[in-house]
C-alpha cells in the first residue's frame, strides 16, 4: 500500500540547540546557526561584515598590541599595553592619552604566625607551574619547643601550584639551636629564592650556632618529584664567613635563576668573601655543578665590596651585577656604585661602568650599623621605545639628619651645618633677616642651602616635627630619592643618569624587573607621617632617551597597593632585601611572583623579596603572596559625560585628554618651614586698599594695636592636592596632618610645639611674620612640571585654622598655584597674611600719632571640604573590576580580592555645584562573607551585583551620603549559592538583567533575581572556545554578543544572543590569506557601532552597509544546520521524498544544499545552483532550491544550506547572500521500526 505524503514545516523558533544530543534536539531547533541571526520579521538573515580601522597614530606608526577596546562616548579608545590611545574621527588617527596599568595584582595568604618574630627574611619564586615562598625568623624559645634560652633561627619553605593548589605543605628547612650573629645584625639568614632545571631553590646561611660561622646553603626541591626531600649542598664554606656580629658583607647574598638559550636551567649565586672583600659570582648547574666563576677583586686592588646584588638577561645571555663598594678601603668614606655586565659563555666581564658616587650623608646603608633607611637595589635588561637594548639599575638614597652620628638626634651633631634637607636647586627667593629660624623634622633648626648669616638656634624640649606620628616619635630621615640609570647594553655607557630619571620621597623595595621592554620597580612613599598615608607603589622605571636628556624624565605610576598602610622608613627599623626579580620568575600563567608581609596593623611589599627585617613587636603577622599578571584584561567604566575609570593595578581616569590615576598617592604633607620674625615684611599703614604684606612699608608699633605682648592668636595649617580635568571634574587628596598649638608666646630663640606656625609680634621693633611652608611632592602621572600652567599638573591648596577655632580655610590666591614637581623633594607656599586684614580695618590718622583700629580675622577663601564632615578622599588600591552604577563607581578585583568599593556620589548635589572625580575610602567597602574573591560586578536596576566563582550576591539600595550617614545599602545579600562568575569579562547588563559566564556556562540573572541556565544551546561551541574575552549588548539588534578564543587564544568566535526571540547562533570573522575564527580579546559598541579587537592591535568594525569581511574582500558563508528531522519518531521508518527552503536572493551568490541521513555526519547528497543559473529563476527575488531526495527511506534526515561566493568572484557581489524563511520537507510515514543490519538482531 503507498505511502500517504505529508509535508512537515521547519521554522527558525529555537535558535541553536548545542546542549542536547543530535539525535533527539526537536524540530524547529538547529544544530548549528553560522554567520547569521534573525531580523524583526523572523528571518535568517546574513550577518555584516566586518572591516579593518587603520589604527595609525599622530606622528606616525601604529600601536602593536592590545588588551581592551572601549567607549568614552565621544572617542573610541584601545588599552594597548601600557598605553591608552583614543581615535580622532576627523582625522581617523589615534592620540596617544598617556599611561594606564600594564598589570594587575592578587595576593593570598602563604604563612601565618603566632610566635614573636624579631627579624625575618622573605622570598618567592616560580618554575615549571609551581611557586615556591621560604620564610626565615627568629622564634621564641617555646615556639618549636626548641631547648634553648635565646630562640632560635628557623627557614620554612611552602610550594603550591599556579592555580593556588598547594603541592607541598609548609616545613622546616633550618634548624639552629641559637640566634647567630648575623641574625642579631638584621639580616636574618638570608633566605633566598630562585630557580634552576627541575628544580626550586631555597639558598640560607646554615649549620652553627654562635659564634661558630655558618656555611651557605642550597635546597633544592624537584618539581618532578616534590614529595622528596631537598637536595642539600654547601655553596660557601664557613672560613669564607666573617666573625664579626656585624659584617654586613656576607649576610645578604643574591640568587637567580638563567632562561637564556646558552645557560638555560643553571643558576648564579654572588657573595662576598670575607677576609679578601672579593665579591664572587658563581654560575652552577642544577646538579650544583660549577660552570663558571667571575671574582671581581676585592682588597687586592684596594676596594672593599658591601652589598651587591644579580639579575639574569636570557635575551644577551649574560647576568648583570650591581656592585656596591668602598675604594682604597676608607670604610664609612664614599661609597661608590658600579654596574657590570658577565658573558655566560665564558664568565668573564664584559664591561663595567660607575654609575654613582655617594658622600657618607647620602645613606644608602650598607652596613648593619646604620638604624633606618632602605637599602635595596638592583639592575635589570630592558630596551627603550625604538627597541634598543638597555640596562636599567634602580637604587634609594636617602639623607639622615647628621652626618656623622644618627643616635646624637638630628641637627645636634657638630656638623649639623651641613644637614641639607633643602634642594639646593629649590627656593630661596624669600628676604632672610637674620633673626630668621629654619626648622626641619622634628623641630631642629636647619640652615638653608645659600642663605646667608642664619644662626643656628638650639632647639627647645618641645620642639616636635610635623611629620610622624603626630609629632611624638623621631624620624630618623630626610629625605628618600630612588635613582634610576641607564645603559648601553653592548657597552655600559651611561644613557640617562640618575640627575634626571629619580622619583622623589620614595623608597625603592624591590629589584627593578622587566616584562616585555618595560622595567619596573616597587616602591613606598616616604612621607614620614605615620600610618594612614604611606602607600606601596609600582613604577615603571624604563628611560626613553637614547642619550642623556636635557630635561627631566617621570617615572610612571602603574601599580598602587598597601594604601595607608604601607610601612615606610619612618615607622620603626627595619631592612630591606633584595629579590629574584627576574622575567623568568613567572608561572604559567605570566604572573611575577613575590611575597609580602601583612600584620594587624601593616602591609609591607616587595616584588620578588620582603622586608629582611620589620621590628614589630608582638605582633601576629601573615604572609602573602602576590601575583602581578602582565597583559590582563582592562575594564572600563563610562561615566554619563564620558569620564571614565580604567582597571589595573593602579586605576586610572581618563577625561578627554589624558589618562592619569584616579586620586593623589598623598597630601602634600608639611615638611619644614620658615617663619620670618625679623623686620622683613612690614605692613602698609597707608595703603587703599591693602595688599598684604609689604617690605616698603613702617613698623607698626605695638602699642598701637591694642595687643599685649602675650598675644593669643594661633594659626595652623592643612593642605591637598586639587587638580581640574578638561571634563571639568575636580581631583582631591587625602588631607595632610595638622597639629594642635597651645597660646604661644613668640621670641627670636623659641619656636612653638607641635609644629604650629603663626602670625603675631615678638617685640614692638618686629614686623608680623611671613611663613613659608615646605609641602613633600608625590610621584603623579598628570602633567610634568614642564607643562604646570595647566590645571592638570595638581596644585597644594593650603588651608589655614585661625586661632583653634577648628575651621579651615583656602589661603592661596586663585593664581597663587603651588605646582607638584615630580623633580624636587618639596615645593613652597609663602603666606604673607594678605588675607587676614582688609582696608577698611586698617584707618590712618593725619598728623602726630597715628590712630591705628587693627584686627585679625580669618576671611580665607573656601572651607575644607571636610568641614561639613565629608569624609576624606583615598586613593584606591589597584583593581581588576569597574562598573558605574548608580551616581556612583564600584571597584572590585583588589589585591585584597574579597572587598567590594564604592565611590561617594558623582553628581553634585545641589545647583552650580562644581563635579569631583569619584573619591574612595575605607568606609565605603563591603566584604564577601568568608572573604570570597569577587570575580565579576553588574549593575541591574538599583542594585549592583557581585559575583564570586560559587556565589552571587546584589548590593541594593541608595547607600551613604558624602559623610558616610543615612547609608541605606544593604549587605550583600546572597541570591545563588550553587553557580558564580568564573570570567569577568563575560558580566553583561541587558533588558534581560544580569548575563555571566560559570562553570557550567552561561547564566542569566534576572530582574527578578532569578539564575538560569540561558547558553546551554552553545555549550557545545562554548566547549571549543571556553575563554569569553567581552560581552556587549547590541540594543538595535536586541543581541547580546560574547566573544569567546580557544584556550590558547589562537582562534576565537563571536556567540550571538538574541534577547527578542531567545535565541543564540554563532559568527566566525575571516582574513585575508584564508585566516578564519579571527580571535578578539575585547569588543564594545561606539556611536551604535560594534569593533572588536585582537591582542596585536589588529582593531575591526562591523559595518552595516557590507557583507563581506576584510576590505569588503572576503566573501563568508551564512550556514545552517537543521536538526535531525525523525517524522516516525525516535527509530521510526520514513520516506523523504523532496525538501526545500524558502529563501529570498539579497545579491549575486551561488547557493549549496547537504543531505545527510540517519545521524551520519558524512554528506549523502549535494546540490548546487551558481549565480548563473539563480539568475534564471523566474520569480527573482524568490528563491526555493528543492532538493529531490535520492536516499528517501531513512529513520532520520538534516538539511544544510549555505550560500558561496558567484563564479565571477566576490568582487561582482555585495556579498549578502539571502535570507531564509524555513524548509519544508515532503515526506510518507511507514508503520514500524527502522529496519537493522542482521549483526544487531538478535
Amino acid at each position: 500500500m503507498p505511502l500517504q505524503k505529508g509535508k512537515v514545516d521547519i521554522y527558525f523558533q529555537s535558535g541553536m540547540a548545542g546542549d542536547t544530543d543530535p539525535r533527539v534536539v526537536p524540530v524547529g531547533s538547529f544544530l548549528s546557526i553560522k554567520n547569521a541571526y534573525v531580523d524583526k520579521r523572523g528571518a535568517l538573515v546574513k550577518r555584516n561584515g566586518f572591516q579593518k580601522v587603520a589604527t595609525t597614530i599622530f606622528g606616525g606608526g601604529t600601536f602593536s598590541t592590545a588588551r581592551s577596546v572601549f567607549s568614552s562616548g565621544d572617542e573610541l579608545c584601545v588599552a594597548g599595553n601600557d598605553t591608552l590611545f583614543a581615535r580622532d574621527d576627523t582625522s581617523g588617527l589615534w592620540n596617544n592619552r598617556g599611561f594606564i596599568s600594564p598589570m594587575t595584582g592578587e595576593t593570598e595568604e602563604v604563612f601565618s604566625e603566632s610566635a614573636k618574630i624579631s627579624a625575618r627574611n622573605l622570598d618567592s619564586s616560580a618554575n615549571g607551574g609551581y611557586r615556591i615562598h621560604a620564610i626565615s625568623y627568629v622564634t621564641s624559645p617555646a615556639a618549636y619547643s626548641v631547648p634553648s634560652a635565646t630562640g632560635k633561627c628557623q627557614v620554612d619553605v611552602r610550594i603550591d601550584g599556579d592555580d593556588n593548589n598547594i603541592a607541598r605543605e609548609r616545613h622546616k628547612l633550618v634548624s639552629a639551636t641559637s640566634v647567630p650573629a648575623w641574625e642579631s645584625a638584621g639580616s636574618g639568614i638570608a633566605v633566598k629564592t630562585s630557580f634552576c632545571q627541575n628544580g626550586l631553590l631555597v639558598g640560607t646561611w646554615n649549620g652553627a650556632t654562635h659564634p661558630t660561622q655558618p656555611g651557605y646553603y642550597f635546597y633544592k626541591y624537584d618539581t618532578t618529584n616534590l614529595a622528596a626531600a631537598p637536595v642539600a649542598f654547601q655553596a660557601v664554606a664557613p672560613v669564607d664567613v666573617a666573625n664579626s656580629a656585624f659584617d654586613y658583607k656576607v649576610a645578604r647574598p643574591d640568587l637567580c635563576g638563567h632562561t637564556g638559550s646558552f645557560a638555560a636551567g643553571q643558576f648564579s649565586f654572588r657573595y662576598i668573601r670575607a677576609a679578601s672583600n672579593d665579591f664572587v659570582v658563581t654560575r652552577y648547574d642544577s646538579s650544583f655543578a660549577v660552570t663558571s666563576t667571575t671574582v671581581f677583586p676585592g682588597s687586592s686592588v684596594g676596594r672593599t665590596y658591601v652589598d651587591g646584588s644579580i639579575s639574569d638577561d636570557p635575551t644577551n645571555n649574560r647576568t648583570l651585577v650591581f656592585l656596591v663598594y668602598y675604594e682604597d678601603e676608607e670604610v664609612g668614606g664614599p661609597v661608590k656604585i658600579d654596574v657590570a655586565s658577565i658573558d655566560h659563555a665564558g664568565g668573564a666581564v664584559t664591561w663595567q661602568t660607575l654609575i654613582d658616587t655617594l658622600s657618607p650623608t647620602d645613606l644608602i646603608v650598607w652596613n648593619s650599623s646604620a638604624l633606618v633607611s632602605p637599602d635595596t637595589f638592583g639592575v635589570s635588561r630592558g630596551a627603550d621605545s625604538v627597541g634598543t637594548e638597555i640596562v636599567v639599575a634602580a637604587y634609594s638614597v636617602c639623607q639622615s639628619g647628621n652626618s656623622t652620628e644618627l643616635t646624637s638626634g638630628m641637627g645636634q651633631g657638630t656638623n649639623a651645618s651641613t644637614n641639607h634637607l633643602v634642594d639646593p636647586s629649590g627656593p630661596n627667593t624669600i628676604p632672610l633677616g637674620t633673626g630668621t629660624s629654619y626648622h626641619g623634622h622634628d623641630g631642629y633648626p636647619i640652615v638653608a642651602v645659600g642663605a646667608p648669616n642664619l644662626g643656628i638656634v638650639p632647639a627647645g624640649p618641645v620642639e616636635q616635627n610635623w611629620g610622624k606620628d603626630n609629632g611624638t616619635v623621631n624620624c630618623f630621615l630626610k629625605w628618600t630619592e630612588t635613582r634610576i640609570v641607564g645603559l648601553d647594553a653592548t657597552t655600559g655607557v651611561i644613557r640617562s643618569n640618575y640627575t634626571n630619571h629619580v622619583a622623589k620621597n620614595m623608597a625603592l623595595v624591590s629589584k627593578p624587573f622587566f616584562n616585555g621592554r618595560n622595567v619596573y620597580a616597587w616602591c613606598k612613599t616616604n612621607l614620614n607621617i605615620g600610618f594612614g598615608y604611606e602607600s606601596s607603589v609600582c613604577l615603571d622605571i624604563t628611560p626613553e632617551a637614547t642619550a642623556l636628556p636635557a630635561v627631566f624624565q617621570q617615572p610612571v605610576i602603574v601599580g598602587v597597593k598597601d594604601v595607608g598602610v604601607a610601612v615606610t622608613t619612618a615607622q620603626g627599623t627595619q631592612r630591606v632585601s633584595r629579590g629574584a626579580g627576574n622575567a623568568a620568575d613567572r608561572d604559567s600563567l605570566n604572573k611575577v611572583v613575590s611575597s609580602n608581609r601583612i600584620t594587624k596593623e601593616a602591609l609591607t611589599f616587595t616584588h620578588g623579596e620582603l622586608m629582611g627585617r620589620v621590628s614589630l613587636g608582638t605582633i601576629e603577622p601573615a604572609v602573602v603572596c602576590t601575583a602581578m599578571k602582565f597583559n590582563s584584561a582592562v575594564v572600563a567604566a563610562r561615566l554619563n559625560d564620558g569620564a571614565t575609570v580604567i582597571s589595573g593595578a593602579s586605576v586610572g581616569w581618563y577625561d578627554s585628554e589624558r589618562c592619569t590615576e584616579l586620586g593623589w598617592l598623598g597630601p602634600p604633607v608639611f615638611d619644614h618651614w620658615w617663619s620670618n620674625v625679623a623686620s622683613t615684611y612690614y605692613l602698609t599703614a597707608g595703603a587703599s586698599p591693602l595688599a598684604g604684606w609689604d617690605v616698603t612699608g613702617s613698623d607698626l608699633p605695638l602699642d598701637t594695636l591694642g595687643r599685649t605682648a602675650t598675644p593669643t592668636a594661633t594659626y595652623k595649617y592643612q593642605s591637598m592636592w586639587k587638580s581640574l580635568d578638561a571634563k571639568g571634574y575636580l581631583h582631591r587628596s587625602l588631607l595632610s596632618p595638622f597639629y594642635a598649638a597651645p597660646t604661644i608666646n613668640p621670641s627670636l630663640t623659641s619656636w612653638p610645639p607641635n609644629g604650629s606656625a603663626y602670625f603675631t609680634q615678638a617685640a614692638a621693633t618686629d614686623a608680623l611674620d611671613c611663613n613659608v611652608v615646605f609641602m613633600k611632592t608625590v610621584p603623579t602621572n598628570r602633567f610634568p612640571e614642564f607643562t604646570q600652567g595647566a590645571d592638570h599638573a595638581g596644585s597644594a591648596r593650603v588651608y589655614r585654622d585661625f586661632d583653634n577655632n577648628g575651621v579651615f580655610k583656602e589661603v592661596n590666591a586663585e593664581n597663587e598655584q603651588c605646582f607638584n614637581k615630580n623633580s624636587a623633594f618639596y615645593i613652597s607656599f609663602v603666606d604673607r597674611g594678605q588675607d587676614l586684614t582688609t582696608a577698611t580695618q586698617i584707618a590712618h590718622g593725619g598728623g602726630g600719632s597715628p590712630a591705628y583700629n587693627w584686627k585679625l580675622t580669618n576671611p580665607g577663601g573656601e572651607l575644607l571640604y571636610t568641614t561639613s564632615g565629608e569624609i576624606e578622599n583615598v586613593i584606591p588600591s589597584g583593581a581588576k573590576l569597574a562598573v558605574y552604577a548608580n551616581d556612583r563607581v564600584w571597584l572590585a578585583g583588589f589585591y585584597k580580592a574579597e572587598r567590594l568599593a564604592y565611590s561617594k556620589k558623582i553628581t553634585p548635589q545641589g545647583a552650580n555645584l562644581q563635579k569631583v572625580a569619584p573619591e574612595f575610602n575605607e568606609a565605603f567597602v563591603l566584604t564577601t562573607p568568608a572573604n570570597a574573591a569577587i570575580t565579576g560586578i553588574a549593575a541591574m536596576d538599583d542594585k549592583v551585583v557581585a559575583f564570586t566563582e560559587d556565589h552571587v550576591y546584589v548590593v541594593a539600595g541608595d547607600g551613604p551620603d558624602a559623610t558616610g550617614a543615612n547609608n541605606t545599602f544593604s549587605a550583600l545579600s546572597l541570591v545563588s549559592s550553587d553557580s558564580g562568575c568564573i570570567e569577568p569579562r563575560s558580566t553583561v547588563s541587558f533588558p534581560g538583567g544580569v548575563m555571566f559566564q560559570s562553570e557550567r556556562g552561561i547564566h542569566m540573572l534576572g530582574r527578578n533575581l532569578s539564575v538560569q541556565l540561558i547558553g546551554d544551546p552553545i555549550k557545545d561551541i562554548l566547549d571549543q572556545y571556553p575563554v569569553i574575552t567581552s560581552a556587549v549588548t547590541v540594543p538595535e539588534k536586541t543581541q547580546v554578543r560574547f566573544t569567546a578564543t580557544t584556550s590558547n587564544g589562537a582562534e576565537g568566535v563571536v556567540l550571538i544572543y538574541d534577547y527578542r526571540v531567545n535565541q543564540w547562533m554563532y559568527w566566525s570573522v575571516e582574513e585575508a590569506g584564508g585566516v578564519q575564527n579571527v580571535p578578539f580579546v575585547s569588543a564594545a559598541m561606539h556611536k551604535g557601532a560594534y569593533y572588536a579587537i585582537e591582542s596585536d592591535g589588529t582593531l575591526w568594525k562591523e559595518d552595516v552597509t557590507k557583507w563581506k569581511d576584510d576590505a569588503d574582500s572576503i566573501y563568508y558563508q551564512m550556514n545552517i544546520q537543521t536538526a535531525w528531522l525523525q517524522g516516525a519518531q525516535q527509530s521510526g521508518w520514513q520516506r523523504i521524498y523532496r525538501a526545500t527552503a524558502l529563501c529570498e536572493q539579497k545579491d549575486t551568490m551561488s547557493l549549496r544544499m547537504r543531505v545527510r541521513n540517519d545521524f551520519n555526519t558524512s554528506t549523502s547528497q549535494a546540490a548546487s545552483w551558481d549565480d548563473t543559473v539563480i539568475a534564471t529563476f523566474p520569480e527573482l527575488p524568490r528563491v526555493q532550491p528543492m532538493v529531490h531526495i535520492k536516499r528517501q527511506q531513512c529513520q532520520a534526515i538534516q538539511l544544510e544550506i549555505y550560500d558561496e561566493q558567484p563564479s565571477g568572484g566576490p568582487g561582482v557581489t555585495t556579498g549578502q547572500g539571502f535570507t531564509i524563511a524555513g524548509f519544508s520537507l515532503e515526506i510518507g510515514i511507514k508503520r514500524g521500526l527502522v529496519k537493522v543490519s542482521k549483526q544487531q538482531r538478535s
